[in-house]
């Protein structure tokens, strides 16, 4: 039973995650900017726990959804940024300068205020909550470093590989993105989501 609510949490988590970057920034490469170093850094967390811990218990199996919720922020602030950037028409390297420079600094002061929260479970008695807090609080700075190393790094290929014509998008903005999405679901795309949902519930 365990495993299975695991599974559809996760899956769930997942599929929500892919709705929501693709309403905002309506780019399929946006998902791999995004999805791709949040992957990375829940399964180095996992590793990790596998190594100094050794098992997960009722408390930390849900993690999975937990790091995928607290780490994809990273991912998203900065590639907005970064987004905004390329669209006034700035180079490849000042977009990623600026994004990483300001929106990177302030996202890395956040997630030090979380993992330091996380982090002070790992004093409680019941194991559940410290394990927890151990695991959360090496998650998501681990989900920050990649999201610091491989983003960059793929927007580098991408630029090189498929680039876009930046002069003809605009930056994501809400009432653009969810709102959107809401009046005119792109059909090829919604169908195969929700099928895969209906069949993890």
């Amino acid at each position: 039973q365990l495993n299975t609510d695991l599974a559809r949490s996760t899956g769930l988590t997942l599929i929500v995650l892919f709705l929501i970057i693709m309403a905002y920034f309506r780019q399929r490469r946006a998902v791999l900017y995004v999805m791709l170093p949040l992957s990375y850094g829940v399964v180095c967390s996992l590793g990790l726990t596998f190594m100094v811990i050794g098992h997960l218990n009722l408390i930390t199996a849900f993690i999975f959804a937990v790091l995928l919720g607290l780490g994809i922020d990273f991912g998203i602030h900065i590639l907005n940024r970064y987004v905004e950037e390329r669209t006034k028409e700035q180079s490849h390297e000042e977009a990623l300068f600026r994004a990483l420079g300001s929106t990177g600094f302030a996202t890395t002061m956040g997630a030090l205020t979380t993992t330091g929260s996380f982090l002070a479970l790992t004093m409680a008695d019941f194991r559940g909550f410290s394990d927890f807090g151990f695991i959360a609080g090496v998650g998501v700075p681990l989900c920050l470093f990649f999201v610091y190393t491989l983003l960059p790094a793929l927007t580098v290929l991408m630029e090189r590989y498929w680039p876009v014509d930046w002069t003809h998008k605009k930056a994501p903005k809400l009432k653009s993105g969810i709102i959107s999405l809401l009046l005119r679901p792109p059909i090829p795309t919604i169908i195969p989501i929700l099928g895969i949902t209906v069949s993890i519930l």
